[in-house]
C-alpha cells in the first residue's frame, strides 16, 4: 500500500466539512516537502493540512508541526489500526501540539480533533490557499 491509497479517503472526510481538497501540492520554493493533502476554505480564508503516512509516527508528527506555520489546522493521518495505537500511545502529545489524528480504512475516521494553529504565518497561509487554486486551474 502506498500512502496516497489514503488521500481520497481523507479527500472526502474534508469535502464533507466544507473544504476544497487537492492532493500532492508542491513545496514552496526553499521547502523541500510536498503538502500530502490540503483543504482551503476562501470564504474563511483557512487552511488544513494532512499529512498521510503508513507508520513513522515521530517524523509524521515532526512534519506535522511544521505545517503549523502554514495551516489553520493539521492533522496526522495513518491507517486506522496504526492510527488506533497512535491514539493509545500519544493522544496527549498530540492534544499538546494541536495536531488532529485520522485514521483510514474504507473512509477517514476523525480520533482527535485539531486546535487552530496559534503559529500559523498569515502570508504564508494565503500563498498556499493561492498554490491549492492555482493547481484546481491547472487540473480544470
Amino acid at each position: 500500500m502506498r500512502e496516497s491509497f489514503l488521500y481520497p479517503k481523507i479527500g472526502r472526510f474534508l469535502q464533507n466539512r466544507g473544504w476544497l481538497v487537492r492532493y500532492e501540492i508542491p513545496p514552496r520554493v526553499g521547502s523541500a516537502r510536498r503538502f500530502d493533502v490540503v483543504g482551503v476554505n476562501s470564504r474563511r480564508n483557512q487552511a488544513v493540512v494532512v499529512e498521510a503516512k503508513l507508520g513513522h509516527y515521530r517524523r509524521t508528527v515532526d512534519q506535522a508541526s511544521h505545517r503549523q506555520f502554514v495551516a489553520d489546522f493539521v492533522y496526522v493521518s495513518f491507517p486506522l489500526a496504526y492510527a488506533k495505537g497512535v491514539a493509545r500511545s500519544h493522544i496527549h502529545e498530540l492534544e499538546d501540539l494541536g495536531i488532529g489524528l485520522l485514521g483510514v480504512d474504507g473512509r477517514a475516521y476523525e480520533l482527535l480533533l485539531p486546535h487552530q494553529s496559534k503559529h500559523v504565518n498569515p502570508d504564508r497561509r494565503v500563498e498556499l490557499i493561492n498554490m491549492v487554486y492555482e493547481v484546481r486551474r491547472r487540473d480544470g
